[in-house]
């Protein structure tokens, strides 16, 4: 905007009619003046761009329209399996926009199987999802969403959740979930006490819970195998 070296340029920036920034600076002997206004937010603006009238030159001004679009927003995720007897089931994703920069503190939902989650990504754009309520075996498809806000248009993906459940037998090593089973038993009229000794919550699948696990399966209608599965899982109540 070049009128002569040394003049004092002056740009405004409006929006719905209310000053959001003034700039100025002094035009170089060529006559241009450098005016570097601040990122603005997504909306509509009009701006005035004038040099004041002094002793040399009369006022001259040029006006317009700024338009800023919302910055498109991604979700990153990926399909992920779970086991169902874990006691923590997290699913995590990350959501940015179309630069690779994390938004951060934005709400994000997760719908899975008729269940909604909501979470709120952290500063690195991270949201964590807890799922340890959902208790069903298969596969699911996830719809993870963005609602979007004034700055970024809204984003959704979809994932697949697998759920599984591993039978846990005589020998297992995972005692976390054999105390489960032991306590289950226990609530259930089983696995109290043999040749008169009181069973304890040991963690360890051995003799004693075969037989009660069995004891247990025959009174519930379920097969008799001392293992236990899916569906003597669900009837004792650890799913």
């Amino acid at each position: 905007f070049g009128v002569s070296a040394g003049q004092k340029i002056i740009l405004e920036i409006y929006k719905n009619n209310k000053l959001t920034y003034k700039i100025s600076n002094i035009t170089d002997k060529n006559g241009i003046a450098l005016l570097n206004y601040p990122q603005l937010d997504p909306g509509n603006y009009t701006y005035l761009l004038y040099h004041e009238d002094n002793s040399y030159y009369g006022y001259i001004e040029q006006s317009g329209n700024i338009s800023i679009p919302k910055i498109a927003s991604k979700i990153i995720a990926k399909n992920k399996s779970f086991n169902l007897i874990s006691s923590t089931k997290i699913y995590s994703i990350v959501l940015k926009d179309n630069n690779n920069k994390v938004l951060k503190n934005k709400k994000v939902i997760l719908k899975l199987n008729g269940k909604t989650y909501v979470s709120k990504t952290n500063s690195k754009g991270k949201a964590t999802f807890k799922l340890d309520g959902f208790k069903k075996m298969g596969t699911f498809t996830a719809v993870i969403s963005y609602a979007g806000d004034d700055h970024y248009i809204k984003a959704s993906k979809k994932i697949k959740l697998k759920f599984t459940f591993k039978t846990i037998k005589k020998g297992s090593k995972d005692k976390l979930t054999v105390k489960k089973i032991q306590r289950a038993l226990k609530r259930n009229g089983f696995y109290l006490t043999f040749k008169k000794h009181y069973l304890k919550v040991d963690g360890i699948y051995g003799v004693c819970t075969v037989r009660s696990v069995k004891e247990f399966q025959r009174a519930k209608g379920l097969k008799v195998t001392g293992k236990v599965n899916y569906s003597t899982a669900k009837k004792l109540g650890i799913l």
